[in-house]
């Protein structure tokens, strides 16, 4: 009986640093866009974004008439899991260099994504599988 639960405490705390998790997050507070010269913020009559991280792989960006997806690289550390991009698909159509970077503070559940010319405030669900 001590042996099977000291195996089984010992295999919950080696795989917990690699959990995979699935966040859905959402800039439903405010849209920032930015060019070298300046951001416009935008707090009403804006369309949120819909983002759908799927075990620290796969994801969906969703924007007004479509949405980027494809293969993320994950890092992690302590606080903050981070994604970022290099090609994605748009519209399950074409293949286009879309660089993203989102990160996500895991105790607070809130992050930021940054790229095609958007910095976003996200509120953030998530879901350990």
């Amino acid at each position: 009986m001590k042996n099977s639960l000291l195996l089984l405490t010992l295999a919950l705390l080696c795989s917990a640093p690699y959990a995979q998790t699935s966040w859905q997050c959402t800039n439903k507070y405010a849209e920032i866009s930015c060019t070298e010269q300046n951001c416009q913020v935008q707090t009403e009559q804006f369309t949120p974004f819909d983002i759908h991280i799927s075990n620290n792989q796969e994801i969906n960006i969703c924007a007004y008439s479509g949405c980027w997806s494809g293969k993320t690289k994950y890092t992690q550390s302590k606080t903050f899991d981070h994604y970022f991009t290099q090609q994605l698909v748009w519209n399950n159509d074409e293949v286009r260099d879309e660089k993203f970077s989102i990160s996500i503070d895991k105790t607070e559940k809130v992050g930021s994504l940054l790229g095609s010319g958007f910095i976003l405030p996200l509120i953030c669900k998530s879901e350990e599988i």
